[in-house]
């Protein structure tokens, strides 16, 4: 490195190619930067016009991450100011050195000019880091609608009325397509009683149930989690009475036709819980007669039930 320190007095519209060895600098800078002697020829290319005055200018350029460079002018007045700069290459900085030195050679009045540092702005702080997640926080569940599913299939407890005596208990299986206007489901469902005490002359009767169902619904409507949806339906099958301990029994026909009604809860995963309660009118006799010529049931031509079900979405 290399330093030095001179006097020098500018006399007022002076010549300045005439006194380019009379620069007073001290100059300080790392090996592989512009030694002096280019730094004072930089400052002299950009000085047109010297002020009057005496001046001595502090040049240090260092070497960090990045080269910073400060630049100190006082006169003979004992005005000082100073300018800092940073750049990627020590070549920026000395340029930028050599060009506030010669603005401040320039200056008309007493005070060197004050100039605005030439330096590239710093760069913008990193991005913050992405939040930590919670191995144990469950991870947002997808936001379905009846567009996005393709078909259902699943499996329920039923409940009857009317269809017996009494209340009858069973299950049911179904399975589902499902456009983009509408959906079909085909399902089965059977349903018994306990054996029922219907006279000494017929002794205790149970009734057993069974049918295959065809579903034809309209598109649903959702309601967040909750779907609700009506249905037309027409089962097929037959009614059974049987008389417990014996091989008496009356088995008739069953057809029937109605509407039913789902409320569907989607889980959040492909499973949902579903609610159907239906209502049928039958289109056969629904009596039943066991010898000796014993009617045990003679039921209206108006039933119905309760599934609760749970099944599996399959999404497009």
């Amino acid at each position: 490195m290399l330093g030095s320190t001179l006097a020098w007095s500018l006399p007022a519209h002076a010549d300045v190619a005439n006194e380019r060895s009379e620069l007073p600098l001290d100059y300080t800078a790392p090996a592989g930067c512009a030694v002096r002697s280019a730094f004072v020829e930089a400052v002299h290319a950009r000085v047109h016009h010297a002020a009057d005055g005496h001046y001595k200018l502090t040049v240090v350029v260092t070497r960090r991450d990045r080269f910073y460079g400060k630049l100190v002018s006082e006169d003979d007045q004992g005005h000082v100011s100073s300018r800092e700069i940073s750049a990627a290459t020590c070549a920026d900085v000395v340029s930028a050195l050599a060009l506030a030195a010669a603005l401040s050679l320039e200056q008309e009045d007493d005070a060197p000019a004050t100039i605005a540092p030439a330096h590239e702005p710093p760069p913008p702080p990193p991005d913050p880091p992405p939040p930590a997640v919670d191995a144990t926080q469950a991870a947002p569940r997808p936001q379905r609608t009846l567009d996005d599913v393709a078909a259902a299939a699943g499996v329920g407890t039923v409940g009857t009325v009317a269809y017996a005596p009494s209340v009858a208990g069973g299950a049911a299986v179904f399975a589902e397509a499902q456009s983009r206007y509408a959906s079909f489901r085909l399902g089965a469902a059977f349903a018994l009683t306990p054996p029922l005490d219907q006279g000494a002359s017929a002794g205790k009767v149970s009734y057993v149930w069974g049918v295959a169902r065809a579903d034809v619904c309209p598109r649903g409507i959702d309601r967040g989690d909750f779907t609700v949806t009506a249905c037309a339906r027409v089962e097929l099958g037959s009614l059974q009475a049987h008389v417990f301990g014996s091989s008496d029994e009356d088995t008739h026909p069953w057809l029937a036709a109605g509407l039913a009604a789902r409320l569907r809860y989607l889980t959040g995963t492909s499973l949902f819980l579903e609610l159907e309660p239906w209502t049928v009118v039958s289109m056969l006799s629904q009596r039943d007669v066991l010898p000796p010529g014993v009617t045990v049931h003679d039921g209206g031509p108006i039933a119905g039930g309760l599934t609760l079900s749970v099944g599996t979405l399959f999404f497009k």
